[in-house]
């Protein structure tokens, strides 16, 4: 199959001349239709990167891409235990005998969780009822695609593009991402939320705004991290929304009151992302309840930092993960490590909160 590489992939490439691409895993939808490939990055024999690219036309050609190889880790698990692997949205991969047996185990997962809260009087909670109406579905189809696919299709040569045509349509902020893994954290399962505010916060401190970031605690962003938790009334099953934006807010505003916090839901709202990332704004991304998560002790609901977008073959979001794969503990993650995900795939089960300067 003939492919173009996203221009930001190739960037992983530039170390080596024999980058070579091979198929990890098949991927299934819920249907137990093949939706795609797992597929992984190679230099000199090593991995450097990923790729997870649709097995139709009905969705984008690369649906996930980056460095960040958490997914090699969480299918090989899977694989071990000869199960299918089923792609159910950003880097959320379960594994099950068939459609119907991965039915059965996130019914029985999620009236346990809803059981357990019950327990604890949060019936009525922001937590019960996203978990109560989430519903399992396919990634949504996008219509424009089958263009996408045939452009790259036709030819084996990368269109050129003038420079300041190509600038309009990606940028990057210079967000150093952070493992909410670091040593001294005290709830590191459950510190997804304000590790992200902490690269937000850390971000603006460096572009020379009066903040309190990581270099003003003793034990810089472990100290920086843990504070943020209690101001934003995060518990054992993550950050929810409106308290990541009061928190935020509270916190920017300890030393000036001039900043603003917004939120929206993703879906409509890709223009204003990249009005945020063009104004060196980062914004906090949340992926509501990955289905993976529901297997384990970690949070129930994945926050990031979106750091940069780019438009030259699809709507691209570019984001560091606080729990990256390339995390170690005791120290930040690898300045390299990112993922990037196509927008109309994931924005139906995304929040955004973004953050300002009122001049």
């Amino acid at each position: 199959m003939k492919m173009m590489l996203l221009k930001p992939l190739k960037n992983i490439l530039k170390r080596s001349e024999y980058g070579k691409f091979t198929i990890d895993s098949n991927l299934y939808d819920i249907d137990d239709s093949l939706l795609g490939y797992h597929m992984l990055v190679k230099i000199n024999n090593e991995i450097a990167g990923y790729l997870v690219v649709s097995a139709t036309k009905d969705r984008g050609p690369v649906m996930q891409y980056g460095t960040n190889i958490k997914s090699v880790r969480i299918i090989n698990e899977l694989k071990s235990k000869q199960e299918k692997i089923y792609y159910l949205g950003a880097s959320d991969y379960v594994g099950a005998k068939s459609s119907t047996n991965l039915k059965e185990k996130i019914d029985t997962a999620k009236k346990t969780m809803l059981t357990e809260l019950e327990s604890q009087n949060l019936k009525n909670s922001k937590q019960y009822n996203v978990i109560k109406n989430k519903e399992l579905r396919s990634l949504p189809k996008d219509p424009d695609s089958k263009d996408l696919w045939n452009s790259l299709l036709s030819t084996d040569v990368e269109p050129k593009q003038d420079v300041t045509v190509e600038a309009e349509y990606q940028k990057y902020l210079n967000v150093d991402p952070i493992s909410q893994r670091l040593r001294g954290i005290n709830y590191p399962n459950s510190s997804c939320g304000p590790t992200t505010a902490a690269m937000i916060v850390d971000y603006y401190k460096s572009r020379g705004y009066n903040v309190k970031a990581g270099v003003d605690y003793p034990q810089g962003d472990v100290d920086l991290i843990n504070h943020l938790y209690g101001e934003m009334y995060s518990s054992y099953y993550g950050t929810v929304g409106n308290d990541f934006a009061a928190g935020l807010l509270q916190h920017l505003r300890h030393v000036n009151s001039n900043w603003l916090v917004a939120r929206s839901p993703g879906e409509g709202y890709y223009g204003t992302y990249q009005s945020y990332i063009q104004g060196n704004a980062p914004v906090a991304i949340m992926f509501n309840e990955r289905y993976s998560d529901w297997f384990n002790d970690d949070a129930k609901w994945h926050w990031l930092a979106g750091y940069g977008y780019n438009n030259t073959s699809g709507s691209y979001f570019y984001v560091r993960d606080p729990d990256a794969e390339c995390s170690k503990q005791g120290s930040t993650a690898s300045s390299w490590c990112w993922d990037s995900y196509k927008w109309v795939d994931y924005d139906q089960d995304m929040e955004l909160v973004y953050s300002e300067y009122n001049w």
